[in-house]
């Protein structure tokens, strides 16, 4: 039954992993998507989401929600470059932060799928174990256990609240003995 549960935990979390939005392009495919865009135009900003205001204004802004800054040669009548740049506007996919956040969730869930698989396996070796191996680990226990009782103290010291002379002093008019 707990094997089905932990099967079960596995499969969605490799559902959830599988699912995650890897497949979308990224920053360097988005502006791949016009041919010569890429080989002729300079990166001037990275990928970044864009304010409400930038969503009004450009056409880029509203595919995707988030902008990359190029900037580009102006090409002449021939189609060659001249010396002048425009900056252009492309729509990206993901942002550094976007990244980051795919890169945090991957490692989770790799320490998540890690740490099952060490439980299972030392159940798998403690259920699976010789007698040989039951009776290796039982006599290390006991070993454990035997320090843990000699590190203890044999008697117990109780601190003293009152100095013993003023005991004494307090207790001769009574006709007690301090011990």
């Amino acid at each position: 039954m707990i094997d089905r549960r932990r099967f079960s935990l596995l499969q969605m979390c490799l559902f959830m992993l599988i699912s995650a939005p890897y497949n979308q392009l990224s920053t360097v495919d988005a502006a791949a998507s016009v041919p010569d865009l890429l080989e002729r135009c300079t990166m001037i900003d990275h990928c970044r989401t864009c304010t409400d205001t930038d969503k009004l204004s450009m056409e880029e802004c509203i595919e995707t929600g988030k902008v990359q800054t190029l900037q580009c040669p102006v090409l002449d009548e021939d189609g060659e470059e001249t010396e002048e740049f425009q900056t252009k506007y492309v729509s990206c996919n993901r942002t550094k932060t976007d990244d980051e956040f795919l890169m945090v969730r991957f490692q989770v869930l790799c320490l998540l799928f890690g740490s099952l698989a060490c439980l299972s396996s030392r159940k798998q070796k403690s259920a699976s174990a010789s007698l040989f191996d039951q009776r290796k680990m039982s006599s290390r226990m006991t070993e454990k256990q035997r320090r843990r009782t000699s590190e203890l103290p044999n008697e117990l010291e109780m601190p003293e609240l009152v100095d013993r002379e003023e005991l004494a002093a307090l207790t001769e008019n009574d006709g007690l003995e301090v011990v």
